[in-house]
């Protein structure tokens, strides 16, 4: 009797879940031009780039629970399945990591890659674009999803201008890799909980994916 009204409960949520995601309608407006060029202008400067994005999570108790979802089914993907050093065929990300921000409706987003902006957003597009809509369309304005995995960052054009629209500039970027990193670190963990010698103090929910040098 317990399985069948778990079973019922969790049926009523996948309904309500599917009926929101088809209501929503994708904000999609160009960048301000202003805030790309300050980003443009530290982009492309190194052996690898940085780059961080904000955004804002959408409301309710359901969206976080699918966040979480979300970040959980990703951490098993890349722990039990993705070579190492890989996300799925990606390699030249060298830092991932998003953080919902405690205390704020906020999503952090921060990662170190090789390669240009295009680029990278093209590799998450053809090849990674799952992971992204399952994380990102629980925040406002992301391309129109379904089943929390599926299109979503598949709009490529649209994702990119969101993507724009997220990004914040950093003043600082420090890193010691060389112009070959991708073939020299190519190796990385992902724990959901982040970094263990330098653990998050927050309540927010992580998902990280961390450099780690061959020994």
């Amino acid at each position: 009797m317990t399985a069948l009204l778990a079973a019922v409960a969790a049926l009523l949520i996948f309904c309500v879940f599917r009926r929101r995601e088809d209501a929503e309608v994708p904000i999609d407006r160009p960048p301000e031009a202003g805030a790309v060029a300050a980003i443009l202008r530290r982009e492309n400067y190194a052996a690898q780039n940085h780059l961080a994005a904000l955004s804002v999570m959408k409301p309710g108790w359901l969206r976080r629970f699918a966040l979480r979802l979300s970040f959980w089914a990703t951490a098993q993907l890349v722990k039990r399945f993705f070579r190492v050093g890989y996300l799925g065929d990606l390699g030249t990300i060298n830092f991932a990591r998003w953080v919902m921000v405690p205390g704020t409706g906020d999503l952090l987003f921060l990662s170190n890659y090789g390669g240009s902006w295009e680029s990278y957003l093209e590799d998450f597009i053809t090849k990674a674009h799952s992971g992204l809509t399952g994380i990102w369309s629980n925040t406002v304005g992301f391309p129109k999803a379904s089943y929390l995995f599926m299109d979503g960052a598949t709009d490529g054009d649209r994702f990119k201008r969101w993507a724009r629209r997220q990004q914040i500039s950093n003043r600082v970027l420090v890193h010691g890799l060389s112009r070959h990193h991708d073939r020299e670190y190519p190796y990385q963990r992902c724990d959901p909980a982040g970094p263990r010698r330098r653990p998050d103090r927050g309540r927010g929910a992580k998902l990280a994916v961390v450099v780690r040098p061959p020994r």
